[in-house]
């Protein structure tokens, strides 16, 4: 019953490490788009966008960054 435990709690303690540090924040850049600074232990994925169809699209949100004008 021990071996369990121990064996079930050690994933959960590789997930709660901390990720290591970037070496500086993301630069202001007004204007300009910049890829965002990630821990190397992250990854960025992308989800959602201004031109994609919504899944269920109704009038006036058919876009996911549009409020009916088309992209």
């Amino acid at each position: 019953m021990l071996l369990t435990a121990v064996v079930l709690l050690a994933p959960a303690h590789a997930l709660a490490a901390d990720p290591t540090h970037v070496p500086s924040a993301n630069p202001k850049s007004p204007g300009v788009v910049a890829p965002n600074v990630l821990s190397p232990e992250l990854a960025e994925v992308i989800q959602a966008q201004g031109a994609m169809l919504l899944e269920n699209p109704v009038s006036p949100a058919k876009y996911y960054g549009y409020n009916d004008d088309k992209p």
